[in-house]
This record gives structure tokens, sequence and C-alpha cells, in this order.
């Protein structure tokens, strides 16, 4: 016993036994009276071709017909960043900051999902002007970035997703050693004559 699977493909001919649709790309193929291939035509993508013979069959001319496909891509792009920092008593300072950005497109699709990003730092002056404590914290509510990017055209369409870990928590301790100090040196110049008034001219 055999059990197999089998693809066919439908082949249209006619009366001359001319194949008028290639059965693997979908194109449609007309004749002449010399039973020589006259239109050669298809949808999508678009394709349309005329051929022109003598009276013995001799090709002639070729000409292409075939309209070209207009390939438009119109998205809002866009990019917003805003920051803000507070200083409070006892040598404590906040900083907050968020960020919007839209997707990147091309003539084909898009490149980046949209994106939403922010973040937040605590600061404390630990010794005046000498050491400082900083706890950050970037994208505390969003574990995650889905990046997704598309590519499209009449014959195809193709989707791209990867995921990105995205919070992340720090802290660093900063300390500042020595001092800068700058001074002026002034330096006198003079003209000094020791001839006693003699000129040799």
């Amino acid at each position: 016993m055999f059990l197999g699977f089998f693809k066919i493909k439908r082949k249209f001919n006619d009366v001359n036994g001319n194949a008028t649709t290639d059965g693997r790309t979908g194109v449609n193929i007309g004749y002449n009276y010399l039973n020589l291939p006259a239109t050669v035509t298809k949808t999508t993508p678009a394709l349309s071709i005329t051929y022109t013979y003598d009276a013995n069959g001799t090709k002639l001319k070729k000409v292409n017909n075939t309209t070209a496909t207009v390939v438009r891509n119109q998205r809002l792009m866009y990019y917003f960043s805003a920051s803000s920092s507070y200083r409070f008593d006892k040598g404590w300072r906040s900083t907050g900051s968020v960020n919007l950005n839209g997707a990147d497109i091309n003539l084909q699709g898009i490149e980046n999902s949209p994106y939403r990003g922010c973040g937040f730092s605590v600061t404390k002056e630990l010794m005046k002007d000498k050491c400082y404590f900083t706890a950050e914290a970037s994208n505390p509510f969003s574990k995650y970035r889905n990046n997704t990017g598309t590519t499209s055209a009449p014959t195809f369409y193709q989707e791209r997703t990867n995921q990105r870990y995205l919070r992340s928590f720090s802290a660093s301790l900063n300390y500042r050693f020595g001092g800068l100090k700058s001074s002026l040196k002034k330096s006198k110049k003079g003209i000094s004559n020791d001839d006693n008034g003699i000129s040799p001219y």
C-alpha cells in the first residue's frame, strides 16, 4: 500500500496546443497566426509585453508596456524628550526624564516600533563638594522592549520581531579628590639704558 501527496499544476492550451498559461509564474501568453508568442501579461506583479514579427516569423520588435507601480509609505515620525531636576534641603537632589520615539520608516515598511522610556535618579551629598551617592532606575515600569520591523511589496510581506531586556537599576559613589587652584603671575618688563646718555651717532 502506498500513500502520498501530489500537487497538480493546471496548464491551459489553445486549439493549436500552445500553452496559454505558465503554471509556475502565472504568466498569460497570447499567440499570433504563426503560433508565435505575441503578448505576455500578468496581473501581480504587473507585466505586459508585446512582440512583433515579419511574415517569415522573424521577431522585429519587443515592446514592454508594463506600467511602473508607484510605492508610497506615509507615517508620522516623531521624537520627544524632557527632563527635570529638583534640589532639596540637606544635600538631596532628584531627577526625572521621559522620552518618546516614533517608528523609523523606509520605502517598504518600518525599521523600529514606537518606543517609550523613562528614568529616575536620587543623589545625596555626603560630604560638601566632595562625596556624592546616586541611585538610578531606568524604565522601572517596562521590563522588555518588543521591537517589530516590516518589509512589504506587491508580492510579499515580511515581519521581524525581537525582544530586548529594558529595565535596569544602578548605584554609584563619587568622591572628588584634591582641588584646582590657579594663580596669575604678573611679569614685570622694563627698559634700562646704561650708556650714560652717550650716543654712538
